[in-house]
């Protein structure tokens, strides 16, 4: 089965946050977006450059819950414990705002660029 964890190689904070966390032995494969067959997956460019993807075989699971699942792979207990946190039910709206707030100031973050901004809604 595949576990793939699929992040924006264009940006420096996901590609620092996707190395140190197979740095931490998840059984997940960090792998840039940009080199996979995302549409095999119904996974849109523009989906994959906004939010991180863990894909599962054919289920795929988006933002938080991709970050949940790919601590829940790491080797180290405590982010075995935090992947669990994060992804349970009763923080799911907690974690869902936490990661929407980072995936917006990405570029603000270490290792960001203006080349990780994402570009601005309309309203």
């Amino acid at each position: 089965m595949v576990h793939v964890l699929l992040f924006d190689a264009d940006c420096g904070f996901c590609t620092r946050s996707a190395r140190w966390l197979g740095e931490r032995g998840s059984s997940y494969e960090m792998v840039p977006w940009q080199g996979f067959d995302i549409a095999a997956h119904g996974i849109t460019a523009e989906a994959a450059a906004e939010r991180i993807h863990a894909v599962d075989g054919d289920h795929v699971r988006v933002g938080h819950e991709a970050i949940a699942a790919a601590l829940r792979g790491a080797r180290p207990r405590w982010l075995r414990a935090a992947g669990r946190v994060v992804g349970s039910r009763a923080l799911a709206p907690i974690a869902s705002r936490a990661y929407d707030w980072t995936a917006a100031h990405r570029h603000q973050l270490p290792g960001g660029t203006a080349a990780c901004e994402l570009p601005r809604q309309e309203s």
